[in-house]
């Protein structure tokens, strides 16, 4: 393969480029360079070549000419900057007023912020009705239906009287089954105590040790 300055050249930087060449996918100013349009850049200055060549009574400009008006304005920011903020806004190659006004108000003012307000969405309907208050809270046919069974339960035996106000299949054969409530309602700890061991005598035929 033949040489390729762009890649073989290990001191080669894409902000000088090669006489202000750039590769294809390079950040460049209208397909050259940062430096080749650099207004600062006295190398393609008419007026100091004229100088160098004991030309004092020409008139050339001293500005670069290669630079462009419209461009001017980045080289208020370092080269890093204006790639950087370019490759963010998926400019490749500066070569409109549009493009240099998006990466002076980018370098200016950050990236554009969303204002669009965040959606508050949730399935919790008593959030729900906190943030419409006009619409009263529904509690749903499975929690009333457990309300009911607690209440029911704390009416007729109250706190200590009943394992559970639920019934399970373990109370079943612990108690006697004849008995229309299987529980032993009762507040005295000691006679509760009682009673589940004759509960669990009767079932499985067999004295438990209780300390």
């Amino acid at each position: 393969m033949g040489y390729n300055a762009f890649k073989d050249d290990k001191n080669y930087n894409p902000k000088y480029g090669i006489n202000g060449r750039v590769q294809k996918d390079e950040f460049s100013i209208d397909g050259k360079s940062w430096n080749y349009r650099d207004p600062s850049n006295m190398k393609y200055s008419d007026g100091h070549i004229a100088d160098r060549i004991g030309d004092d009574g020409s008139a050339e400009d001293y500005g670069n000419r290669n630079s462009y008006g419209y461009t001017n304005a980045l080289y208020d920011y370092s080269y890093g900057q204006t790639r950087d903020a370019a490759k963010a806004l998926g400019i490749n190659n500066v070569n409109n007023k549009d493009d240099v006004n998006d990466l002076l108000e980018y370098m200016q003012n950050g990236p554009e912020q969303d204002k669009t307000p965040v959606a508050d969405i949730t399935d919790d309907e008593q959030t729900e009705t906190a943030l419409t208050p006009d619409e009263p809270y529904k509690p749903s046919a499975a929690l009333v239906n457990a309300r009911e069974v607690s209440n029911n339960w704390a009416k007729t035996y109250g706190p200590g009287g009943n394992l559970s106000p639920f019934k399970s299949n373990f109370q079943d054969m612990a108690f006697n089954p004849q008995e229309a409530n299987p529980f032993r309602p009762t507040t005295d700890a000691n006679e509760y105590v009682d009673n589940y061991k004759k509960g669990i005598k009767g079932a499985f035929n067999f004295k438990p040790v209780i300390g």
